[in-house]
């Protein structure tokens, strides 16, 4: 390993002498990380945008145009905000390009470093060969590379795993240098607010502590832990003035209710270890690869059996060292490792939400660097066995060492064309799905055609109904100041005197109720795979008007409802399909309110079933406004026949308070529906 470590035997120091090794090793690297570049680097354009990808981005570009200092990042799968490293981090290319494509880049660099760091640290704590081992295996991972190319919370996570990492062993087991352990606790002060799923590492950190508390310097693990809090310092005044109220759904979240205990943590860590899992996410790109699929079960041994002798060797040898003030550099690196890994899949083996590998990308690139060590350890002990005990069969060492290199060669030129195949069919169209490139395209176009229609707006008609959920969110922070409003397609439209709708579903929804009075702008279309993103011009020749002479009923907060259509299948298990037209005749406020739409059986006065949601985000109404909302009414199996009412109305999200009719009411019976016998 190191040559602090039990005098390591000749090889490594051979290499520093032989200048023809030396230079084969700088070449190799070389080629390692060339390699690392080009898997990461080549067609960025093609990068993954969904959702998550336009809220951060969207938060990361508001904060770069003026915007106040994020406290926190997106929601987690687990209802919680994220802190906000990750908009900070998002925020340094978009100061110098205002667009998507650069950000998959900066997100690419760190994954690339992160492969660099990876050779650093093992190069320093294991020597040139066994870093050479785990940075090739590391440089065209599956996983690794798959993750590098498009941007997410967790995906930045590497380059700083790979910083705490080296900079905690190497405070541990190597020279001791006081900012290593310093740099240690806010590296994984990073970790951990990019993605909260990295707290268990904390307890695995903890731990190598506390098992080599007396190797520990206090001075600079006392900096350290000042520079994390500091780190975090944004993020606790958020919990300050919410009350702690993420704390408590953290809290929830761990306890959960309804627990699974399963070894499934092992099996995602291996999984991100070998690649495993990616290729079945499409069937064009595995048909497509050589079938070397043996390769495989060869790296999933190379990694169990790297844990195996990590654990052999802590017990056997390795836990003499704990809390001795001067541990051999070798039981440190292999100790460390182990609890490095297994800590968090223990962690884990006791979950309440449906685990996914990212959840453990924080063990990028541990379980490399392991890798890379055992193989560097068999490596060294055939050659210390064949120049000892059996200098018979010395002869034999360039055939050990060929069984030992050529797996490793195998699984990596594999990998490597595994992702070879993938790029080459997004260059050809055949893997498509929403890309970075056609969302920088739709914002050039999107400006374009409001500068074309000053002051009218644009209305996304898409997936979501605010900017936070829609995959297209970031367009309103693009395109600021231009007002951009949502509506979710087939669910909420927004009428007003005049605007541009961008329709990203073409469904036909924005057509079923303007028809002729939108026209297409042509050439301004946008083609993203087997989508096409158009835009419409609403420009009507005189004001919208419905067909009824007066409202059906009017709130008190100037919302007036028009028409009420109730279709479907109206039979016990159908559904009614209830469309609502509305005008807004005074602003909302930025109060959130959600309707409500129940059905109830006239006879008895019971509430049969119901539909409540946001139909139209209530704070994007404009005076003058119509509005179009549509609600799904689940009609129960054992729903008896005869005469039921509709009856519709509006709340606050945050309290629940009902809106109330300028007649007293805080309900209107907007229709009667007839349901049907079975």
């Amino acid at each position: 390993m190191s040559s602090q470590s039990e005098g390591r035997p000749s090889l490594r120091g051979a290499a520093r002498t032989i200048p023809s090794q030396a230079l084969g090793i700088a070449l190799a690297v070389a080629v390692v990380l060339a390699s690392a570049a080009y898997l990461r680097f080549r067609g960025l354009g093609h990068a993954e945008m969904w959702g998550d990808q336009s809220v951060i981005l969207g938060m990361a570009l508001r904060f770069v145009k003026g915007g106040p200092l994020p406290l926190t990042a997106n929601k987690s799968s687990a209802g919680i905000m994220n802190p906000p490293l990750t908009e900070y981090l998002l925020a340094l290319p978009l100061l110098l390009r205002q667009a998507v494509v650069p950000v998959v880049v900066f997100n690419a660099l760190l994954g690339f470093l992160s492969v660099v760091a990876c050779y650093w640290a093992t190069a320093r704590l294991a020597g040139r060969r066994a870093a050479l081992i785990a940075t090739l295996l590391f440089a065209v991972n599956p996983w690794a590379v798959y993750y590098a190319r498009f941007f997410w919370n967790q995906n930045l996570v590497p380059l700083f795993s790979a910083l705490l990492t080296g900079s905690l062993l190497l405070s541990l087991a190597g020279p001791r240098r006081p900012a290593h352990l310093a740099l240690a606790l806010l590296w994984l002060a990073a970790v951990i607010q990019l993605h909260l799923a990295s707290l268990a590492l904390a307890i695995a950190v903890g731990l190598i502590l506390l098992l080599f508390f007396r190797a520990v310097s206090l001075r600079p693990m006392l900096i350290g832990a000042g520079l994390a809090v500091l780190s975090f310092l944004p993020f606790l005044y958020y919990l300050k003035i919410t009350g702690l109220a993420d704390v408590k759904a953290l809290f929830g979240a761990l306890g959960g209710q309804q627990v699974h205990v399963n070894l499934a943590p092992f099996l995602l860590i291996r999984d991100l270890a070998t690649g495993q899992g990616l290729l079945e996410t499409a069937a064009q790109w595995r048909s497509a690869v050589w079938p070397w699929y043996g390769l495989t079960r060869v790296e999933e041994g190379l990694f169990w059996g790297a844990l195996l002798y990590a654990a052999g060797y802590t017990l056997l040898r390795g836990r003499r060292d704990f809390f001795r003030r001067q541990p051999a550099p070798k039981s440190v690196i292999l100790a460390s490792l182990l609890v490095w890994i297994l800590v968090p899949a223990l962690f884990y083996v006791r979950h309440t939400v449906y685990l996914q590998n990212y959840y453990f990308i924080y063990l990028y690139p541990a379980v490399f660097m392991l890798m890379g060590i055992a193989v560097d350890d068999a490596w060294r002990g055939a050659h210390a066995l064949l120049n000892g005990r059996l200098p018979a069969l010395r002869p034999a060492y360039p055939l050990v060492a060929g069984l030992l290199t050529a797996p490793i060669l195998a699984i990596a030129v594999w990998q490597f064309q595994i992702f070879q195949v993938r790029l080459d069919l997004l260059d050809r169209g055949v893997l498509q799905f929403r890309q970075a490139q056609d969302v920088d395209r739709l914002v050039d176009a999107a400006r374009r055609v409001l500068a074309a229609h000053p002051g009218q707006g644009l209305i996304v008609i898409s997936e979501g109904h605010t900017a936070e959920t829609s995959p297209f969110g970031l367009l309103a922070d693009f395109l600021a100041p231009a007002n951009v409003r949502y509506v979710q397609s087939g669910r909420g439209l927004i009428i007003p005197e005049q605007a541009v709708y961008l329709d990203t579903a073409g469904d036909g929804w924005l057509q079923s109720w303007l028809g002729g009075q939108v026209s297409e702008l042509a050439g301004e279309e946008v083609h993203a795979g087997r989508d096409t993103w158009r835009f419409y011009e609403y420009s009507p020749s005189g004001a919208y008007r419905p067909a009824a002479p007066q409202p059906l009923g009017t709130w008190a907060n100037g919302v007036q409802l028009w028409e009420c259509r109730v279709e479907g299948k109206l039979e016990p298990g159908g559904s009614a399909e209830v469309t609502l037209l509305w005008q807004a005749t005074q602003p909302a406020g930025p109060q959130v309110l959600h309707f409500f739409n129940h059905l109830v059986h006239l006879s008895d006065g019971r509430l049969v079933s119901q539909e409540d949601g946001p139909g139209v985000h209530s704070p994007s109404w404009q005076p003058g406004d119509w509005f179009v909302t549509r609600f799904h009414i689940p009609i129960p199996q054992d729903a008896p026949a005869g005469s039921y009412e509709l009856r519709v109305g509006m709340y606050s999200l945050v309290d629940g308070q009902r809106v109330r009719l300028v007649e007293g009411p805080d309900a209107l019976a907007a229709a009667r529906v007839e349901v049907a016998g079975r």
